[in-house]
């Protein structure tokens, strides 16, 4: 524990619990729009905080020798949710488009989506698609 100095560690920690609240932030907001693709990118998040949480260990030891290991784990974390990251972006950019094609389309809102499982029933509907505006930028006016 002595590798780090204080502000070393307090910088360790707290982006530890800041990118736990980044995944709570996201999936809450995904849940409040009732849209599955916020849900995957909380969950793509999770390899980056393991990796965290070993580099934290790695150095809670000292660097130990023994735990070189340790230190090839967290850079396949590391990899391995930089693409689960992307992967989950793409996805919810795919998502988003797919949703901007039904509104142009004339179709009412939610149409064709399919059912998001799980979610409660006494969630708001999203005023957004209900007033059938567009998920980017508000409609041009009509001249």
């Amino acid at each position: 524990m002595h590798a780090l100095s204080l502000g070393t560690w307090w910088i360790h920690i707290t982006s530890v619990l800041e990118w736990l609240l980044a995944i709570a932030a996201v999936h809450t907001f995904g849940m409040r729009r009732r849209e599955g693709g916020w849900r995957w990118l909380a969950l793509a998040m999770l390899p980056a905080l393991g990796s965290a949480m070993a580099a934290c260990t790695w150095h809670l030891f000292d660097n130990p020798d023994q735990l070189r290991g340790l230190v090839v784990f967290q850079a396949g974390l590391t990899a391995l949710g930089n693409v689960c990251l992307a992967l989950a972006s793409w996805n919810l950019l795919r998502q988003q488009r797919r949703g901007d094609a039904l509104l142009s389309s004339g179709l009412p809102p939610l149409a064709g989506l399919p059912a998001l499982s799980g979610l409660p029933a006494d969630l708001p509907a999203r005023p957004d698609l209900a007033a059938g505006s567009d998920l980017i930028a508000p409609p041009a006016p009509k001249p």
